[in-house]
């Protein structure tokens, strides 16, 4: 892990970052992973909980999301920010927060990403 890179990890709303947000996931799962683009986008963005993180120049560079139910996914990194400590941050950021609003969480992940917990 290289520690010369800065980042830091905050609270997101859908309203305000939004294309930050969305730049993010689709460069990760529509054009890196080859998602679907119909199959990303979905109605629950607008009620979940968003954290994006941010190199020290504020640009973003991963974002996940929780859902009102608990469940914890679309979590995105940058390619060349990975194993960083950023997707762990960003588990983090929303452990904490569903923590402080007394949610049981569940992660959706897919299974390549098994390794990471």
């Amino acid at each position: 892990m290289n520690t010369n890179l800065k980042f830091s990890v905050r609270a997101a709303t859908w309203h305000e970052d939004r294309a930050a947000l969305q730049a993010l996931r689709s460069e990760v799962f529509v054009v890196e992973q080859r998602v679907p683009e119909e199959l990303e986008w979905d109605e629950v963005d607008a009620t979940c909980i968003h954290v994006l993180a941010v190199d020290d120049q504020g640009r973003p560079l991963g974002t996940g999301r929780l859902l009102p139910d608990g469940q914890i996914g679309r979590m995105a990194v940058l390619p060349q920010w990975r194993r960083q400590g950023v997707g762990g941050a960003i588990l983090e950021f929303l452990l904490d927060c569903a923590h402080r609003r007394r949610i049981a969480v569940y992660l959706n992940a897919q299974t390549h990403a098994i390794g990471f917990i």
